[in-house]
């Protein structure tokens, strides 16, 4: 299980969402061959990114559903779950749906897990950007990508920070953030460059 997990973490820095899932069916069959409840959890959770990335909502939001304060204090690897459900829900106008999950994982504001931190914190820059505390999501979007250096540029939580500090720069009006912000992904080369991140800066230069 723990092979396709991270075969299915190398194609999320590559943007191969196809990929990624085949990999997670894979580690899906396994943990329930197994009877790995906290593992089949664990997919289940990280399935929702790459549905999320390849625009299946419905099914990314319906997965999250089944989960219970529960499930996601069983110490398994559920950030994906939380990135996808609050966009999504966010990207719906459901900010009530999107307050409710990320308020399950709560714990992690104090967390010292590194992967955990940036997760929530870029989960966090995303609602206060939706809730208009774009001063607030600059500063959990920056906080984020700083956090997740460990992982690099091409981790979800710096995706989802960069694009939530420069849209909340571009609200503020701080173009001098905004072109200090778009350098960190066009300073990476662009056969390494995460091709969501280059979209994404293509997007707002235009």
């Amino acid at each position: 299980r723990v092979c396709y997990f991270w075969l299915s973490d190398r194609c999320f820095q590559r943007d191969e969402y196809g990929d990624a899932l085949g990999y997670l069916d894979e580690a899906l069959a396994l943990t329930r061959k197994l009877g790995d409840r906290p593992s089949e959890w664990s997919v289940l959770a990280e399935r929702t990114y790459p549905l999320f990335m390849s625009g299946r909502w419905d099914e990314a939001l319906a997965a999250s559903e089944e989960f219970t304060q529960e499930h996601i204090d069983a110490g398994g690897l559920m950030l994906s779950m939380l990135e996808s459900a609050v966009e999504i829900h966010i990207q719906q106008g459901e900010l009530d749906g999107a307050r409710r999950i990320f308020s399950m994982f709560s714990r992690l504001e104090e967390s010292t897990d590194v992967q955990e931190l940036s997760g929530y914190l870029s989960a966090r820059a995303s609602l206060g950007r939706a809730e208009g505390r774009p001063q607030e999501a600059l500063a959990d979007g920056e906080a984020a990508i700083e956090t997740g250096r460990t992982f690099g540029i091409s981790a979800q939580a710096a995706k989802q920070g960069i694009v939530e500090a420069v849209e909340a720069a571009f609200t503020l009006g701080e173009s001098a953030k905004v072109e200090e912000l778009l350098a960190l992904v066009e300073g990476v080369p662009p056969g390494t460059r995460p091709p969501f991140l280059d979209a994404q800066a293509k997007r707002f230069r235009a």
